[in-house]
């Protein structure tokens, strides 16, 4: 799971860099990129009772931050995944791990 909530924090941050001239497009391949990443998170994780509570609604919020990417609305769709991000890091204990507020 690390590396695929790095995955998605790289992806976040292309969309600061953008320089495609088809921006509908690449927003639409960057909420796919989201949400297949956070497919492959339920389907490969295997986390404690406890632990996988907690990380369902972050990942809900990161699904519903995409969605909103893919279908334009880059502004609504950062903020939620970026939001979920940080609430990833306040519960849990990801080493080497770190979300500035201020992405």
């Amino acid at each position: 799971m690390n590396r695929s909530l790095s995955i998605i924090l790289e992806t976040m941050k292309a969309l600061h860099n953008d320089t495609s001239k088809n921006k509908k497009e690449f927003l639409k391949d960057t909420g796919l990129k989201i949400e297949g990443t956070v497919q492959d998170i339920f389907k490969k994780c295997k986390l404690a009772p406890d632990a996988d509570a907690a990380i369902h609604p972050i990942l809900a919020d990161i699904l519903a931050g995409a969605k909103l990417i893919k279908n334009g609305n880059e502004k609504d769709g950062h903020e939620k995944i970026h939001h979920a991000l940080l609430t990833y890091e306040d519960f849990f204990d990801h080493a080497g791990w770190h979300h500035s507020k201020e992405e």
